[in-house]
């Protein structure tokens, strides 16, 4: 089976529908919705590959946007995620992390700083669960990762004059509880 992730605006999905069915060709079409929830939902259940090619493009989007959008979408983002199945949730996280660490400098500032930003907006509670899972994450990361991890973030929340979550400290008090 084929799965496809487009946009609802997609003219040309009745006509794809239509060749696959002249063709016996089975397949899904998973729409985005324009809610946020909707996206995040429809992203989850995707292999995770295609998770982060997907949330690499909607991350490069974002970051075009003036700051005050951006910070919306990155907190919608955020939310979103929170409603997730913790397991879901988890890989979720882990996934968006790892989209950030490779995407470029100037990208990854702007999502970072963003993040840090919307840290007082959101619910106590999303925003501890989320920073948990990452810090939870790291665990699995070898001392250089981390390290190297560290070292491209400090700078990041520095110039932006935020306070840099303490992660090492976050991983250590996981590791000691596990």
């Amino acid at each position: 089976m084929l799965e496809f992730y487009c946009r609802k605006s997609k003219p040309h999905l009745k006509d794809l529908h239509r060749k696959s069915i002249e063709k016996n060709i089975e397949f899904k079409i998973l729409i985005w919705g324009d809610n946020m929830e909707d996206m995040i939902k429809m992203l989850a259940d995707a292999p995770e590959e295609q998770r982060k090619t997907m949330l690499m493009e909607r991350m490069k989007m974002i970051a075009t946007q003036p700051e005050d959008q951006r910070l919306e979408s990155v907190k919608g983002i955020v939310m979103a995620i929170s409603k997730l199945p913790k397991d879901k949730m988890k890989a979720f996280i882990r996934t968006r992390t790892d989209a950030v660490l490779e995407a470029s400098d100037d990208l990854r500032k702007k999502i970072v700083v963003a993040r840090a930003k919307i840290s007082s907006q959101i619910p106590k509670e999303v925003h501890e669960a989320d920073m948990m899972a990452i810090a939870e994450y790291m665990t699995k990361w070898p001392k250089e990762k981390l390290d190297m991890v560290m070292s491209k973030m400090a700078p990041i929340y520095k110039e932006a004059g935020l306070p840099a979550p303490d992660y090492k400290s976050m991983v250590e008090k996981i590791k000691a509880m596990n």
